[in-house]
């Protein structure tokens, strides 16, 4: 009090109290005093010291020390609302701070704030939710944790907003609507593999137009909402095959008794053909991945043998190696006589030393006498296979 008054002078300064009130009684005697300043400070002197360091530390500051005087530019309700939300900065024009202590304020003397060019506010919080995003049908939802913020009661245009944060997105519920948005953007983002396929799941079922979002608190009702507007964003096109990949190599991972922990980012999907082939044949009987031969070492009116394909492949840091039988047929192609139909899957495993013994043990298991030697593939992209079809050239 003295320092806000300005009266640095305290060494002059009276104080004084009411000792009835706030003292203790004791015996006018050494005994007495000594009984009275042990009642006191106790019997361990460091305890005691530590302790008035602590408080001369931290009393007065029960409600935070700093406190601040901002002035800012409020462009609007839905700009006013964005900063209350935290979902905008406070870029103030002016900034004053104050060493707030027992209600006092002092202006703040220190460096701490010089850099200071935005704030955030944090509204208050409804606790953690739940959210799951379905579609139509039997498929496999997408699920995320976040948390419950309420905005500040607002007369317009639609009064206080629930927001919803996870990790990737945001959630905005007013009485008429329900506003969907991502936090930044897909190539920036670095994720794990589960991680990723729990946002490419969503995103994938938001976009067909069919889907249906669920927050489930304890604090609230659970609430559902059709999401039924379109999705704007990157990639929508190629996101549901990225998914369905991502699903499928988590699938032969727990398979094969492996987890990825790798964080890593988008653009790492754009490399990941062979895993993805792995995925096709090994999960899916009808893969849009295919073999074609030029010949096969059978008699012409012999049935044609079923094949085993093997191969080790890496996505995410991981590893495995795998085995599929074959089905093939005749083509009227003169180049390419035969071309593989279906896949069974046969085996799925961390990657192997030798590949080349792991092949020969799969066909013995399997009794299959005819072994698709992955030495002498050659991988054709569906647009190289098409240009082919078309009168180009392959291997």
């Amino acid at each position: 009090m003295a320092e806000a008054r300005k009266a640095h002078d305290i060494n002059h300064t009276d104080i004084s109290y009411d000792y009835e009130k706030v003292g203790v009684r004791f015996e006018p005697t050494p005994t007495g005093l000594l009984a009275a300043l042990g009642a006191a400070c106790g019997q361990n002197p460091g305890a005691y010291m530590i302790e008035k360091q602590r408080q001369l530390a931290e009393l007065g500051y029960e409600n935070g020390q700093f406190e601040a005087e901002a002035l800012i530019q409020i462009e609007g309700l839905e700009h006013f609302s964005n900063l209350l939300l935290g979902l905008a900065p406070l870029k103030p024009h002016r900034l004053r701070v104050f060493d707030s202590r027992f209600g006092i304020h002092l202006p703040y003397q220190g460096t701490l704030f010089d850099d200071l060019e935005e704030l955030r506010l944090t509204p208050p919080t409804l606790g953690p939710c739940e959210i799951s995003v379905r579609g139509p049908g039997f498929g496999q939802a997408a699920r995320f944790d976040g948390e419950m913020f309420i905005g500040p009661p607002m007369a317009e245009p639609h009064g206080a907003e629930l927001l919803v944060r996870a990790p990737d997105f945001i959630i905005r519920l007013t009485p008429p609507a329900l506003k969907f948005e991502s936090v930044g953007s897909i190539d920036d983002m670095e994720h794990t593999l589960e991680e990723w396929a729990e946002l490419l799941r969503a995103l994938t079922l938001m976009a067909t137009g069919r889907a249906t979002l669920t927050i489930a608190s304890d604090r609230i009702p659970s609430i559902t909402f059709p999401v039924d507007q379109p999705v704007t964003g990157p990639y929508l096109e190629e996101l549901p095959l990225i998914s369905a990949f991502v699903d499928g190599w988590l699938q032969l991972l727990t398979n094969a008794g492996l987890r990825s922990t790798a964080r890593f980012k988008f653009d790492v999907f754009w490399e990941a053909n062979e895993a993805r082939m792995a995925v096709g044949i090994l999960l899916n009987p009808t893969s849009e991945a295919r073999f074609e031969f030029q010949t096969l070492e059978i008699e012409e009116s012999s049935p044609l043998p079923e094949g085993l394909y093997f191969n080790s492949t890496s996505f995410a840091n991981i590893s495995i190696t795998f085995s599929a039988k074959v089905f093939f047929e005749r083509t009227s192609d003169p180049d390419w006589q035969y071309r593989s139909t279906r896949f069974e899957a046969l085996d799925v495993r961390p990657k192997v030393d030798d590949l080349e013994e792991y092949g020969m043990d799969q066909a013995t298991a399997s009794d299959l006498k005819l072994i698709v030697d992955p030495r002498n593939i050659t991988f054709v992209s569906r647009r190289e296979a098409a240009q082919a079809d078309n009168g180009g050239h392959r291997d």
